[in-house]
């Protein structure tokens, strides 16, 4: 009976993903997705909210500046999931489930490798870093306090969206979307607790969202490794490491240029602010810049309507 009810479950999710009516299909596919995506840009805004009401404008400034580092790392995973997931999708598809449970492998560990070797740089030179993101003298601890916990917690806020975007790769965008909310809500609670209750700053922020995503990242490792996950991370037939890790990156490449192109606009801006400005024009333009992302995603989530 057990294994009557696999079948029948792997059986519906290989219909779905043959299904020929495009559009019902995109609906019932790209929807919960978009809705994780409108999820996760709540992480830097709910971060804002606290931080301005429990620090105030040099807090603000501080993870305003702190975003062209975080997007650099999202940038890299970024890059290994839509990567990864992109070359898993076509592999389910001709039926080579042992080479996208490689491939997907290979995904966690380059970006495991990627993530590490980041944040080990990026601690050991942090105060170059800071200067380069357009920090100074009076944003320079906060920063650290922020961005620091980041980079040194980067192996599980990247490992989160490849996981995400490996569920997605066979179908599974409503478990991913699950994900995204599970972080986010732990995102929420830590940050009211961290930051309100027992005053932590920044540094508190910086810890709500490595374990929100710590937990979107467990969640989604969950569902992978269980009986209902079309392919297995382990070790299976499939191209070397290195090989594969080549196709992989030149698949999310694109993705990569569009992101580090995000993170040098916010850089030059942060900059030109400093020397133009002061701390509230940088704390001023990191609530936009958020505030814009989430409408911008809200926009996206709205139905589109012929016209008469």
């Amino acid at each position: 009976m057990y294994k009557e009810d696999q079948r029948e479950r792997k059986n519906s999710q290989q219909i779905l993903l043959d299904d020929r009516r495009v559009i019902r299909l995109l609906a019932k596919l790209s929807l919960p997705a978009m809705i994780g995506l409108l999820v996760n840009t709540l992480y830097t805004m709910v971060d804002m909210l606290f931080v301005g009401r429990s620090v105030g404008p040099v807090g603000l400034a501080a993870l305003g500046i702190s975003m062209g580092g975080y997007l650099i790392l999202t940038a890299t995973a970024l890059m290994m999931g839509i990567g990864g997931a992109s070359l898993v999708s076509r592999q389910l598809g001709a039926g080579e489930k042992e080479a996208a449970g490689r491939t997907a492998s290979v995904s966690v560990g380059g970006m495991l490798l990627i993530s590490v070797t980041l944040g080990v740089m990026g601690l050991l030179f942090f105060p170059q870093l800071a200067s380069m993101l357009g920090s100074d003298a009076e944003t320079y601890p906060l920063v650290r306090s922020y961005l620091g916990v980041l980079l040194a917690g980067s192996p599980l806020i990247t490992l989160s969206t490849v996981l995400n975007a490996l569920l997605r790769s066979q179908g599974k965008v409503k478990a991913s979307m699950v994900a995204s909310i599970i972080g986010n809500g732990c995102n929420i609670l830590l940050d009211f607790l961290l930051i309100i209750v027992l005053d932590w700053g920044v540094m508190g922020a910086a810890v709500a969202t490595v374990v929100g995503q710590s937990s979107s990242a467990l969640f989604a490792f969950y569902i992978l490794s269980s009986r209902r996950s079309a392919f297995s991370i382990r070790k299976g037939e499939g191209a070397p490491f290195f090989q594969l890790f080549g196709r992989i990156a030149s698949l999310g490449s694109p993705t990569l240029v569009r992101q580090l192109g995000t993170s040098v606009v916010t850089i030059v801006v942060n900059r030109s602010l400093l020397l133009y400005g002061d701390t509230l024009a940088i704390a001023a333009y990191g609530v936009i810049w958020t505030l814009l992302m989430f409408f911008n995603n809200v926009h996206n989530l709205s139905p589109t309507f012929p016209k008469s």
